[in-house]
């Protein structure tokens, strides 16, 4: 449990951190309340909460690429509570291992929200699917091994078994570096003008 403590202050000096390289104002707020990080922009304070990981998901795959699977709308110890409307304005997911951030605001968030790194992109099973997948079926149909096709590739085995499996994943995968903070004030500003955020 000290370990959990330590690792979510860590997560929210990163985003301060992050944020202050980037022109932004933050600084960590008092433990109790709905947020763990305020960002001064153009003097509107945004609150801002703090997911953190060091773990990617667990699977039994030892050629596994990392995903991150954050729990958004749950709060307090163990989870039990969920954030009331006005508790923050949006959430900051952070990789420590990948030393990444993303910001999404918290009425576009589910109850699960779940991140690729970019260090891995394009080598995802569905990624490398949707530009190699005729190449593969052709150098299948060739004759050649799945362990060749995925040493010619530069995959794993199991990757190439997947593409020739199932259709390529048609929903848009999420990365860190795909929601910075400034396209994140924006969709608030957006909600607000439409109505949406009271």
């Amino acid at each position: 449990m000290k370990n959990a403590l330590l690792f979510g202050k860590a997560g929210e000096y990163f985003v301060c951190y992050d944020l202050s390289t980037n022109g932004v104002v933050a600084y960590t707020s008092d433990q109790g309340l709905g947020y763990d990080v305020v960002a001064d922009v153009e003097g509107r304070l945004l609150k801002i909460q703090v997911k953190t990981t060091t773990m990617e998901r667990s699977t039994s795959r030892n050629d596994a690429l990392p995903t991150y699977v954050f729990h958004t709308k749950r709060c307090g110890k163990g989870g039990k509570k969920s954030y009331a409307d006005g508790d923050c304005d949006m959430v900051a997911f952070v990789s420590l291992l990948d030393k990444e951030v993303a910001y999404m605001p918290i009425s576009d968030l589910g109850m699960t929200t779940v991140f690729r790194v970019g260090r891995c992109r394009g080598k995802y099973s569905d990624e490398i699917s949707a530009v190699n997948r005729a190449r593969i079926s052709a150098m299948r149909e060739s004759g050649m091994k799945l362990q060749d096709i995925a040493n010619e590739l530069g995959t794993s085995k199991s990757n190439i078994g997947h593409i020739l499996r199932r259709e390529p994943n048609s929903r848009p995968a999420r990365y860190f570096t795909d929601f910075p903070f400034d396209i994140a004030c924006k969709r608030i500003d957006d909600s607000l003008r439409q109505g949406k955020l009271l």
